[in-house]
C-alpha cells in the first residue's frame, strides 16, 4: 500500500468546465481517511454517516448561491 501519493485527477472538473462552460460547477471534494483505518480497510460507518451529513447540511447554502447566480 502507498503512502501520501499525489492524485493527479481533474479530469471529471475539465470536462464540466469544457461542456458546460458557464453553466456547471464540479465541486471536488477530498477527506482525510479518518473514516477508516487504511491498514485493515475497515469502516467506521458511524463516521461516514456523519460526513454525508455534513455534506448534506451544505446544500440548502448551495442552491442558494445557484439562484443568485442566475
Amino acid at each position: 500500500m502507498a503512502e501520501n501519493l499525489r492524485f493527479m485527477g481533474g479530469y471529471f472538473s475539465q470536462w464540466i468546465d469544457e461542456r458546460y462552460a458557464g453553466r456547471g460547477c464540479a465541486l471536488a471534494l477530498e477527506f482525510k481517511k479518518t473514516y477508516m483505518d487504511e491498514w485493515s480497510g475497515e469502516v467506521n460507518f458511524a463516521h461516514v454517516g456523519r460526513l454525508r451529513e455534513a455534506l448534506f447540511s451544505t446544500v440548502p447554502g448551495l442552491l442558494s448561491e445557484i439562484h443568485k447566480q442566475r
